[in-house]
């Protein structure tokens, strides 16, 4: 999880740290803190190493975004009513939302949402590439969007009039600032057109591509996303698993083959140890590739330097493999003595009977308010 956020761009990570007090109901519902009362918090640095690390890679540089998607929220907005009237129609929408943005990412085509509120003051002048702010996008899809801004479409014909790629999913746009025009289907009319299906997207944008992964079995990955990252020297490249593993107790080890567009000379930036190891790589063409192996929770970073090197000749399996053993009792100790949790009792005010068992938030609450005494936190 926490590899795909910073991946999306989360590169500020705020930790549970130690308490000030322990006054207060509600500190009995706190996270672990990252203190003495955990019994890992000195090794905590395992994991914010990593995420220190790879947010320094992840916040240097550019990113490299060659696609725009037109964000189809106006349109959902039409049919923003009665869910008795609408639902349909609004679940469906949802769908294609969710199915775009699920294609382009785990395809490995790299994309932003273009904000059509934002896209006059971002967009100054239409031409190909489209620059909206910093970024300059090669191809815009227009994701079935059935209103489109009358600004938003002068952006676009003039992307489309200056060679850009316009390629439209599905229906025409049957609305200009959600009343009934032709100016979106004529615009339709001139632009690619192409099914609102995974494989037509992809299809669609494959000449824009920067980076392919596969399997070894030659298939397109499905469950790797990725981050492409201009620095002064070279490109970062940072993959991540976005699916929760088949099964958490069985590690299974994919191989992939990954395709950069262009010549570099990449190495391993390892988030863990803090190593740099250089990787296998061979020219195909002005496309470098590399072959990694990934466990079901890896991650990793990879710096494509610029210019071209030597390429390694690769070992042979039977080299790279490594025994160790792991024993089958461990011994351990303990720093403190193991304490029993009071979370039920049994209670009774002086001199009077034990009432059954309750939680202990709930009896010390009936308890106060017979006593008149305030609650902790003014409620039953």
């Amino acid at each position: 999880v926490g590899d795909w956020q910073a991946l999306f761009g989360i590169n500020l990570r705020c930790q549970h740290l130690s308490w000030y007090t322990m006054e207060g109901e509600s500190k009995r519902d706190y996270p672990a803190s990252i203190h003495y009362q955990s019994s890992w918090h000195k090794e905590y640095s395992y994991v914010e190493d990593h995420f220190a690390r790879l947010n320094t890679a992840l916040t240097r540089g550019k990113p490299i975004v060659k696609v725009g998607v037109i964000h189809p929220v106006e349109s959902y907005w039409l049919h923003y009513g009665p869910e008795e009237q609408t639902s349909l129609v609004r679940s469906g929408l949802e769908a294609n939302f969710r199915n775009i943005t699920q294609w382009l990412l785990r395809g490995s085509i790299d994309f932003d949402f273009i904000s059509e509120s934002l896209l006059p003051s971002l967009c100054k002048e239409a031409s190909a590439p489209l620059t909206v702010g910093e970024m300059e996008y090669d191809a815009i899809i227009v994701p079935e969007c059935e209103t489109l801004r009358s600004s938003t479409l002068e952006s676009l014909e003039g992307f489309k009039a200056a060679g850009g790629a316009l390629i439209f999913m599905g229906d025409a746009p049957k609305y200009e600032n959600a009343a009934p025009s032709l100016r979106g289907r004529e615009l339709y009319e001139r632009s690619e057109r192409i099914s609102f299906s995974r494989a037509s997207l992809l299809a669609s944008l494959e000449k824009f591509r920067m980076i392919d992964v596969r399997s070894t079995s030659g298939s397109p990955s499905n469950s790797l996303i990725h981050q492409l990252r201009r620095d002064e020297n070279g490109v970062w490249l940072f993959l991540s698993h976005c699916d929760k593993p088949y099964n958490k107790d069985v590690a299974t080890c994919k191989s992939y083959n990954l395709r950069l567009r262009g010549r570099y000379v990449p190495s391993l930036w390892d988030t863990v140890s803090g190593e740099i190891r250089a990787l296998d790589f061979e020219y195909r063409g002005n496309d470098t590739l590399i072959t990694l192996s990934l466990y079901d929770y890896d991650s990793a970073l990879i710096f494509f330097a610029d210019g071209e090197g030597n390429q390694p000749v690769a070992q042979k399996a039977d080299e790279m493999r490594e025994l160790c053993y792991a024993p089958e009792f461990v011994s351990y100790s303990l720093s403190e003595p193991n304490v029993l949790l009071l979370d039920k009792a049994r209670y009774a005010l002086d001199g009077e009977d034990f009432e059954e068992t309750e939680e202990i938030l709930r009896l010390d609450n009936k308890l106060r308010a017979r006593l008149g005494l305030p609650l902790r936190v003014g409620r039953v």
